[in-house]
């Protein structure tokens, strides 16, 4: 019995040393193209996502190596700042959930993560995503793991007066940013918008950075102060809204 004892530990030993240098979820490092609306009443829009040297980073749990990227939310709004439609969210279908926090959380999951946009759809009546409210795959899928280029139309008759794009990457932590100022969601989303009356029927602007979300204790807003901020704000390199054409 105690050399079978050895032998089963040598064999767990020998497990773990190679499961060590494994990175166990494997992510595509292919630039990709999604199309998410074929035709709508507004513009053809395309929204260019290119990494920074944050975007993927990975981590360790044990002897385990995990690759963890961000989650972002697209939507527009008009001159108010009203809600107009959500175009784009990641990892909100739920049939393959793997995000452990997500599943635990729900609805909190996205309030926390995605504060500015998550307070705008509630005050528009919509529901957030939950496992009991799984979004179409017209407007979600998993977290693209390299340069995307996201395509759609405007479909609101509504009209929209800017894009806005809210990133977090939750437990991303550092000193201003720990437990205790924020909770599990590490350093806050952060927010860019690209103005689209600074353009005519066609052509390209870039987004800008605008502020952040708030911490799990600050009521949703952006904030315009990115002092403490370190690697979030490595995660994007650069973000460049096309209009394609104007179908009115």
């Amino acid at each position: 019995m105690f050399a079978k004892t050895i032998v089963n530990a040598s064999l767990l030993a020998s497990t773990l040393l190679i499961l060590a240098g494994c990175v166990m979820n494997k992510v595509d490092p292919s630039a990709s193209e999604i199309l998410l609306r074929e035709s709508g009443r507004g513009s053809a829009v395309s929204i260019e996502i290119v990494p920074g040297d944050e975007y993927l980073s990975t981590m360790r749990a044990g002897p385990l190596i995990f690759n963890v990227l961000p989650q972002f939310v697209v939507w527009t709004e008009d001159s108010d700042g009203r809600l107009l439609e959500t175009l784009y969210i990641t990892g909100a279908d739920y049939g393959k959930m793997r995000h452990a926090g997500k599943a635990e959380k729900g609805v909190l999951f996205y309030q926390e993560s995605f504060p500015v946009w998550s307070s705008r759809a509630e005050q528009r009546g919509e529901r957030l995503p939950s496992k009991y409210n799984p979004y179409p795959d017209t407007l979600t899928s998993a977290t693209p793991a390299a340069g995307t280029v996201l395509h759609t139309y405007l479909d609101t008759e509504e009209k929209a007066t800017r894009i806005l794009l809210e990133i977090n990457k939750s437990g991303d932590e550092n000193e201003a940013y720990g437990e205790s100022q924020n909770g599990w969601a590490g350093q806050p989303s952060l927010i860019y918008a690209a103005e689209l009356e600074q353009m005519g029927a066609s052509g390209t602007i870039p987004f800008e950075l605008i502020g952040h979300g708030g911490t799990i204790f600050q009521e949703p807003a952006v904030y315009p102060n990115l002092g403490g901020f370190d690697s979030a704000l490595e995660e994007i390199a650069e973000l460049r809204l096309m209009i394609v054409t104007d179908s009115k």
